[in-house]
């Protein structure tokens, strides 16, 4: 999944390996395009569960990235939940937008 997020994301092998090694060096950038901003969160809900469930550290930074995307921060949890059921159910990135957009706006 994260290969295939990376090649999206025009992020080549090679740079992914450079990533895993060196973390801290990875800076952020916010996307300009609201749409393109979703779609990173909906990736990084759908790493998180990839388990099947979210882990204490991976709700902080998800909250931590809703405020980050300039969602409301009071509704991390309620966009969280809902990105995740629109994955279980397989809504892709434009469906699952559709059906969230009021959460983020």
């Amino acid at each position: 999944m994260l290969k295939d997020i990376a090649r999206r994301n025009h992020i080549s092998e090679g740079q992914l390996k450079d990533i895993r090694k060196n973390p801290a060096q990875v800076q952020f950038e916010l996307p300009s395009d609201k749409k393109e901003r979703f779609h990173q969160f909906y990736d990084l809900v759908h790493m998180m569960s990839v388990d099947e469930q979210i882990h204490e550290d991976e709700l902080k930074l998800s909250h931590l990235f809703v405020s980050k995307f300039g969602y409301q921060r009071e509704r991390a949890k309620e966009l969280v939940d809902s990105v995740r059921i629109n994955i279980q159910n397989g809504q892709n990135h434009d469906e699952t937008l559709k059906r969230v957009e009021w959460l983020i706006t």
